[in-house]
Formats: structure tokens, C-alpha cells, sequence
């Protein structure tokens, strides 16, 4: 019973925090894989996927996307 509550331990306070904060800096994903800007995700998306935002993104340019594309704002 002691090791079994030392596991959940250790699994609430070290190894879930780990996992929620993977994503810390980036901005956008298709299926998975992680990009660091939305514009390094348009570049790489194929036509008829979709972007999911995963964080919050400043455009400080105009930005043009010249394919299909769908954007999850998530």
C-alpha cells in the first residue's frame, strides 16, 4: 500500500506537470508535430490539413496562405 501511494505521489507531482507543460513555447501543431510559429506550421501543411493553435500568436507581419488550409483556434 506505502509504494503505492509513493507512485501516485510522484505521478501528480512530477510526472503529469512534465507532460501538460511539453508544449511550452510553441504555437501551432498538425497531427503531431509541434511548431514553434504558426508561419513554420503554414509552411509545412499540405493542402486540406489543419493547424491547431496550442498557444496564443502575435502576427507582426501580414501573413498569406496560399492553399487550403483549416486553422483550429482551438
Amino acid at each position: 500500500m506505502i509504494k503505492k501511494n509513493i507512485f501516485l505521489f510522484l505521478l501528480c507531482f512530477f510526472i503529469i506537470p512534465i507532460y501538460v507543460n511539453a508544449d511550452v513555447g510553441l504555437e501551432a501543431r498538425i497531427g503531431d508535430k509541434y511548431y514553434d510559429t504558426l508561419e513554420d506550421a503554414i509552411a509545412n501543411v499540405s493542402s486540406k490539413q489543419t493547424i491547431k493553435l496550442i498557444s496564443d500568436v502575435k502576427l507582426d507581419n501580414n501573413l498569406n496562405i496560399n492553399k487550403t488550409v483549416n486553422i483550429d483556434l482551438n
